[in-house]
């Protein structure tokens, strides 16, 4: 099982279930091992590398190499590397690239994205009635979506996830009774955010791949 699966921006890491993001052939360690003979963790160290790759710098490559040497690599069990595979593929997902643009395409960024865009979302965020992420905006409120069976179970999947994942990120910063108190506008953001970014990727065989296994997971 896969517990406490990516955010939901992992949604745009192509995914590949055939093989680690490593050579299984030249595994070494006990970790590697466990990672090749897991599918499941072949496919997370796959999506991992994939996103790293797309975003790799000079900063990046020696974060890169931490992670595996202190983390990684100290992990016990396939569900603490389920958890650490998570959080760092959260991490990649939004770490900041540093890259140089011209005026005129800063400017035409600035005209093109609301204010309130963030890369990565604040609880304050969903006291208002509309979040914002990567130039589009989603309720807080519930809405009733058309979509497939399919997408629907897949959000229902990814949410349980991303929910837990948000409670104790607001449990570390002390802000418990704001989590509850805006417990509903959370779970409505990010669902109607969720379900928006699968339905547009569905058709894709890496987001198939990543719905099976969240669905199987769960």
């Amino acid at each position: 099982m896969i517990k406490k699966l990516f955010y939901f921006s992992i949604l745009s890491v192509s995914l590949n279930v055939s093989a680690a993001g490593f050579d299984c052939l030249k595994a070494s360690t006990a970790v590697e091992h466990m990672i090749c003979d897991n599918k499941a963790l072949s496919a997370l160290d796959s999506a991992m590398t994939n996103l790293y790759q797309s975003k790799k710098d000079n900063s990046l490559k020696e974060i890169q190499r931490g992670w595996i040497k202190t983390k990684r690599d100290s992990a016990k069990s396939i569900d603490e590397l389920n958890t650490l595979y998570a959080e760092h593929i959260q991490f990649l997902t939004e770490y900041a690239e540093a890259t140089n643009h011209s005026n005129e395409n800063q400017s035409a960024m600035k005209q093109s994205q609301p204010v309130a865009t963030k890369s990565k979302l604040q609880l304050s965020d969903f006291s208002n009635d509309f979040i914002f992420v990567d130039g589009n905006e989603y309720s807080t409120q519930y809405q009733d979506m058309n979509r497939s069976n399919y997408v629907l179970r897949c959000a229902d999947a990814m949410m349980i996830d991303v929910m837990n994942i948000w409670r104790k990120d607001s449990a570390k910063k002390n802000e418990t009774r704001e989590f509850s108190r805006l417990r509903d506008n959370v779970y409505n953001g990010l669902w109607n955010m969720t379900v928006d970014n699968i339905d547009s990727k569905v058709n894709t065989q890496e987001m198939r791949t990543i719905c099976d296994l969240l669905v199987a997971g769960n």
